[in-house]
């Protein structure tokens, strides 16, 4: 946005809008970034203290508003009844003259971006916005912005905008800015439309929400510390006979059929082809604990391989962890199942996963963050669980079906079904005689 004239400096006075008060006078920092735990949220009671401190991360105090996350192991936890606003301010509720926003509002607006693990369809973004400056009085009228972050369509403003912007109407953005008066070219006189703070907004629902990260005023903040990554597998290929795989999960660690303990008849047999399995057949690596446990690496399952040379069905993969809502391995695991019920979709980024059991967000299991059997991508799956061990890998074959799977990759590491081709050895010719006289 191109400023065409200086800006009167804003009244010394507070200014009480919304709930909102806004002064000349920054009381803390800027934020740039970085890492907010939920303690470091401050908690503001009145537009008063809101003015104090609406340059970091707050909660608003409206008491229609009035819930406050906890701490999960990847991000800020909110209850199901939960409904808050977090904003961070970004100085320019401290407007002195011809001072120009380093950001438009369009670019603001459009830069915005949340990312809320399995289910974003509470979270809205939230962005106040001062317009229509008036030097004679130094005052700014109000509205704030919102659109939902799963949804997105339209932004929504707070307040009616003139004669164009009906208040808590969807708007197109041209017309929003439009009437704020935000104009690439010269901004109308009496007219600068800014973003004073970004952040989000929590409305009720079903499920809890957990809250990673948000981008805003050209920063990112996570909401925890950050996981370690996946560390890569050196790369490796084995052979399993199904001699070598048990027929129920006795015993965890191995190739295994995981679907009882007490099964004794294998339904599986080693071919050139590859494994061949008569469903019902839950055929997994079990990992050993917790030496083989593969650290945070369900993002690994992106690349995971299941190499099907015939089937009459689907052929799933599942992926089992432990995941630790607390981010502390010392604290409560809980256990799920991701799977995917294709192999022939896996490497696809937007196929859709699901989980055996409910995703938790806290170890005492009190906030669901969804139920068994909900759909989510795997990066969705991945910002939820948080900090967590893969303990296995493999495939599942529906009951009444058959396939072949000629070998398995996760995380580097091959496991071949195919009994190996042994070449005929050739004979080798001996000459034998008497040598002529």
């Amino acid at each position: 946005m191109a400023l065409r004239r200086a800006l009167a400096g804003i009244a010394a006075t507070t200014l009480a809008l919304g709930g909102i008060a806004l002064t000349t006078t920054t009381a803390h920092a800027l934020p740039a970034g970085g890492v907010v735990l939920a303690s470091d949220i401050v908690v503001t009671t009145d537009p008063a203290s809101e003015t104090t401190y609406y340059n970091e991360w707050h909660y608003s105090p409206s008491a229609s508003y009035p819930g406050r996350a906890t701490q999960g192991g990847s991000g800020l936890v909110f209850a199901a009844a939960d409904r808050s606003i977090a904003v961070v301010g970004n100085g320019n509720n401290n407007v002195a003259g011809g001072t120009a926003p380093a950001m438009s509002l369009e670019d603001t607006l459009n830069g915005v971006n949340v990312n809320a693990g399995l289910d974003a369809s509470r979270v809205f973004y939230q962005v106040p916005v001062f317009y229509a400056y008036d030097s004679g009085t130094t005052t700014w009228k109000f509205t704030t912005l919102r659109k939902n972050a799963a949804t997105g369509g339209d932004w929504i403003s707070s307040q009616a905008i003139g004669g164009t912007v009906a208040a808590n109407t969807p708007t197109p953005m041209a017309t929003l800015l439009a009437a704020l008066g935000e104009d690439p070219s010269e901004t109308p006189v009496g007219s600068d439309p800014r973003a004073i703070a970004t952040g989000f907004l929590i409305e009720a629902g079903a499920a809890g929400v957990q809250v990673n990260s948000f981008t805003g005023n050209g920063s990112t903040t996570q909401f925890a510390p950050a996981i370690p990554s996946c560390v890569p597998n050196a790369a490796s290929a084995t052979f399993v006979d199904a001699a070598n795989i048990r027929p129920n999960e006795a015993a965890y660690p191995g190739w295994h059929n995981g679907l009882t303990k007490t099964e004794t008849v294998k339904n599986f047999v080693t071919t050139e082809a590859g494994l061949a399995v008569t469903g019902n057949a839950q055929i997994l690596n079990g990992l050993a604990d917790p030496a083989e446990f593969q650290a945070n690496c369900l993002s690994a399952a992106a690349d995971m391989k299941v190499d099907v040379v015939h089937a009459t069905g689907p052929v799933a993969t599942q992926v089992p962890v432990f995941y630790y809502p607390s981010g502390n391995r010392a604290g409560a695991e809980s256990f799920t199942t991701i799977r995917l019920d294709n192999a022939m979709d896996l490497g696809d980024p937007n196929a859709l996963w699901s989980t055996s059991s409910p995703i938790w967000a806290d170890d005492a299991k009190t906030i669901k963050l969804a139920d068994a059997n909900s759909l989510f991508t795997l990066d969705q799956f991945v910002a939820a669980v948080g900090v967590h061990d893969v303990i296995g890998f493999g495939f599942y074959v529906n009951i009444d079906q058959n396939a072949t799977v000629s070998s398995v990759t996760f995380n580097n590491q091959t496991t071949n079904f195919a009994k190996p081709v042994v070449q005929p050895t050739k004979p080798v010719k001996v000459e034998t005689g008497v040598a002529a006289a």
